[in-house]
């Protein structure tokens, strides 16, 4: 066991493969089965790893530390409810352990929609091993932080809409979406300039930001700067035709006939 594990830590599945079969053919075992299935998996071969990881799981009679490894399996294997249930399973018996935590908040983001709940998650997964998994949940609370300023934004809460993008660029100035509410903030709040300021900028970070697209040229329009408008605008139905196609139609067709 201790030979097939330095083996992997040498980034040499195949010799790990070959040390532990040997070792499970003499005595099988979960631990021998837990290892073999990382190499296997290590060597892209996951329907034998799936099959060690099942004969772990059943051998250590469901140890959480051979179902956190099923469910990290079950992840790779694009397997998400079973990835799921392995990762509940695990920490009714370790709520301390950071790789079921991650994945199933992974999942509970992605899949139930429960963002504010996979936050909880992934914020005790980065606390139990920051190394492993604090970016991860620094890019869960951005990413929260800006669906929640979108959101306020869409139902003219603009004081939480503003509140949530500054908190979002205090930790990624760049951050396109957060550039892109500040520029709907100060749109509605006849700060034309100072929309289109934050708007340049959200498209800077991201060119196919097309609600950056729409506000920035909402606000050129207003300012009489038709042409850049309308270009602001093509650009943006090139990208969502369905949505933003009508918009740039209207405003062409306006241009042509001399109307506001």
């Amino acid at each position: 066991l201790a030979s097939g594990y330095r083996y992997l830590d040498q980034g040499d599945p195949a010799r790990a493969q070959k040390v532990l079969t040997a070792a499970i053919n003499n005595h099988d075992a979960a631990p021998l089965r837990y290892a073999r299935s990382m190499a296997y998996a290590m060597r892209g071969d996951l329907p034998n790893a799936d099959t060690d990881s099942s004969m772990a799981v059943t051998m250590s009679h469901r140890h959480p530390a051979t179902l956190s490894q099923r469910a990290a399996l079950m992840m790779a294997m694009a397997r998400r409810q079973e990835a799921y249930a392995m990762a509940n399973a695990t920490l009714a018996g370790n709520s301390q352990d950071a790789d079921a935590l991650a994945i199933r908040g992974r999942i509970t983001w992605k899949d139930k929609n429960k963002p504010e709940q996979a936050l909880e998650d992934l914020k005790k997964a980065a606390e139990i091993n920051p190394k492993e998994y604090g970016q991860l949940y620094q890019v869960g609370q951005t990413r929260f932080m800006g669906d929640r300023a979108m959101n306020a934004a869409n139902k003219g809460n603009y004081k939480q809409a503003a509140e949530d993008a500054q908190a979002v660029l205090k930790t990624n100035p760049a951050d396109s979406r957060a550039h892109t509410v500040m520029g709907i903030v100060d749109l509605k709040s006849g700060n034309v300039e100072g929309c289109i300021k934050e708007t340049t900028m959200a498209l800077k970070s991201n060119p196919q930001d097309v609600w950056a697209l729409f506000h920035r040229a909402i606000a050129m329009e207003t300012l009489g700067q038709r042409n850049r408008a309308i270009d602001d605008f093509k650009k943006a139905a090139l990208i969502a035709p369905n949505r933003f196609g009508p918009f740039y139609k209207k405003l062409v067709q306006a241009q042509r006939e001399g109307k506001p």
